[in-house]
């Protein structure tokens, strides 16, 4: 929660482990484009939809198309695989593989569960899982609501982007006539039969999202332009990102190239933050895991263990003395992960003394700090005292940490750096990792 906040400092909700690649990013504006030119168009709608939905305005009808369209594309893309056509990181394209081969494509328009082709569609889905970056760019709100003045800005743009782009004004076409059939059809839930969908709409969502790579290349300055990933912070990572020719480059030399590498005082403060939190939250994570490594472990063993590992009982408080007269890092943080942070740095009024029994006293604060946080979620600890000098895991055992690789001042968490590397990949153009 806490490095979550830190990450969504630079990135603004655009780049998560969820949302982070091209071609999904533009389906969903696709789909949306066309729901809010379809209901402009005040289309005639049968008795029996006009029952079922009130106004074409309404978030039930908008879901119902969402799940529809998101549907299209699924078996579109599958119906026509080959070897020029990447569906990797089509999302729901192993059920609708099973379903294309049990000849299941009858499509329900409805915003109800009958529709999902994947489980909890409307949250796993490209409308799910991207939702919240359109909201921070301003498409619409929560209620998918798209006619504030507000969001006029982004969907100018997005006309630009659809206007010049052939394949993408052929698809809104389509796409808008077959909606326009939809809402005349004289039933509650329209059934269509996957063969009625016309050949050319397949056709069209092929040649729009072929690859995600063909996606980038016709989209990366629209995109650069609304998400505002090239500019401060996360304009400077993009910078280091391309220049390294987009490989793999680890989070810690990352951020503090970046850190040296901002001007702007105010954005160079977000991979401060990072920079300095991150070794405390590394050491915090690598006590844990130590805890979860083995099923039962006494007091000594455990100590014996934490020592090899080059660690002393003053090496996270340590680390947290020197982040506890930073002010400016709480001031950033906000509800849980402020929470959080403060109780983390609670480890400062302590005193644990080098020896087996301050060490004792030191995995009393980090097991209440878990307990904590489990008894919010409703859910047990994963690992518990046990006797006077143990403790218990109660899940799956952990890989035991080992020096070599979790050097002090080491990080642990990424602070959203691969996903930033797919997103970038997939906006030069490049080969992605779908999500």
């Amino acid at each position: 929660m806490i490095w979550s906040a830190l990450g969504q400092r630079i990135f603004k909700n655009r780049v998560s482990s969820i949302s982070n690649d091209v071609r999904n990013y533009t389906v969903n504006l696709l789909h949306h484009h066309v729901i809010k030119s379809f209901i402009e168009t005040d289309a005639t709608t049968s008795k029996e939809i006009a029952n079922a939905y009130p106004t074409l305005d309404c978030l039930a009808f908008k879901q119902a198309c969402l799940l529809h369209l998101e549907n299209l594309f699924v078996f579109s893309m599958l119906s026509s695989e080959s070897d020029d056509i990447d569906t990797i990181g089509v999302l729901g394209a192993a059920k609708g593989r099973n379903a294309l081969n049990a000849d299941r494509t009858t499509l329900k328009f409805t915003h109800n569960k009958q529709s999902n082709l994947l489980v909890r569609q409307l949250t796993l889905g490209v409308s799910g899982r991207y939702k919240t970056p359109f909201i921070e760019m301003r498409f619409f709100d929560k209620e998918y609501r798209y006619h504030h003045p507000e969001y006029q800005k982004s969907w100018s743009k997005t006309e630009c982007l659809i206007e010049s782009t052939h394949e993408f004004q052929a698809l809104v076409v389509l796409l808008v006539v077959h909606l326009k059939d939809i809402v005349q059809r004289q039933e509650t839930i329209p059934m269509i039969d996957w063969g009625e969908v016309p050949a050319a709409l397949k056709s069209a969502y092929v040649n729009c999202f072929l690859t995600p790579v063909a996606v980038g290349k016709k989209t990366r300055d629209f995109w650069l332009s609304v998400t505002e990933l090239d500019e401060g912070a996360a304009g400077c990572l993009y910078q280091i990102i391309r220049e390294n020719n987009d490989l793999d480059v680890l989070p810690y030399n990352l951020f503090h190239t970046a850190k040296d590498a901002i001007n702007d005082p105010l954005e160079r403060q977000k991979v401060v933050h990072i920079c300095s939190v991150e070794p405390l939250l590394a050491e915090f994570d690598l006590l844990f895991k130590l805890l979860l490594s083995e099923r039962t472990q006494d007091h000594a063993a455990l100590y014996d263990a934490y020592r090899e590992l080059g660690r002393t009982v003053n090496t996270l408080t340590s680390l947290a003395n020197s982040l506890a007269v930073k002010s400016d890092i709480f001031d950033v943080l906000q509800g849980i992960a402020h929470q959080r942070y403060r109780k983390l740095l609670a480890i400062t009024d302590h005193n644990y003394p080098e020896t087996e029994e301050g060490f004792a006293a030191l995995i009393d604060f980090v097991l209440e700090y878990h307990r904590n946080i489990m008894s919010l979620r409703g859910q047990s600890p994963w690992v518990q005292t046990f006797g006077d000098n143990a403790y218990r895991c109660n899940i799956k055992l952990a890989t035991k940490p080992e020096k070599s690789k979790r050097p002090i001042n080491s990080w642990n968490n990424r602070y959203y750096a691969d996903e930033f590397t797919n997103l970038i990949r997939g906006l030069e153009g490049k080969r992605t990792e779908a999500q």
